[in-house]
């Protein structure tokens, strides 16, 4: 269960660490929040190994890590807006609009300024989440690991390690055979 959460919580201290979304929150001074937010992930990071191995017998613990999975998804969520829009207005930096266009999204609901309110509250919204868990989560005692879990990641290519196949090699000869051998005669009608 918590094992999915290490690289879950591991992806978002980069994205409240990437540049662009940095320098967004910089210049709409939630810069204070997004630091508060990368030290709590890597505090996150350090317990939870521990945390996972306790709530596989702590009902309390299991509660505490699928809220923090809850609180951790609301805040990718959160991170990938700001990234979207660090996105779009670097686009529109590229492409400017017109001044009339300009006036008009004021109005609109992709309006800069209802955009900027709502996610400055979305962002501290989810920092309050995570700050509470971090907090009722330190009542649990877990032990800090120095360095974050590293995750073993299974094979994803398909070349063989040859001195692992034991008692194919005649099926091995036959495949060769079958592959370079003459191609069978076809017949046109």
């Amino acid at each position: 269960m918590g094992s999915l959460l290490i690289p879950l919580v591991g992806s978002l201290a980069a994205k409240a660490g990437d540049a662009l979304v940095g320098e967004l929150l910089r210049a709409w001074g939630l810069d204070k929040s997004r630091r508060k937010l990368e030290r709590h992930l890597a505090a996150v990071q350090c317990i939870l190994l521990d945390a996972d191995v306790k709530s596989r017998t702590n009902p309390a613990v299991r509660r505490r890590i699928n809220n923090l999975k809850t609180a951790a998804y609301h805040a990718d969520d959160v991170l990938d807006d700001f990234r979207y829009e660090a996105l779009r207005l670097g686009a529109a930096q590229i492409r400017p609009y017109s001044t009339a266009r300009k006036m008009l999204s004021y109005f609109t609901t992709n309006s800069p300024v209802v955009f900027r309110l709502s996610m400055s509250r979305k962002m501290k919204d989810a920092l309050e989440m995570i700050d509470e868990l971090v907090v009722e989560m330190n009542n649990f005692h877990f032990l800090p690991h120095a360095e974050a879990p590293s995750i073993d990641h299974p094979q994803t290519h398909s070349r063989v390690n040859e001195s692992e196949i034991v008692g194919r090699q005649n099926e091995k000869e036959q495949v060769v055979k079958i592959l370079l051998g003459p191609l069978p005669q076809q017949q046109f009608q």
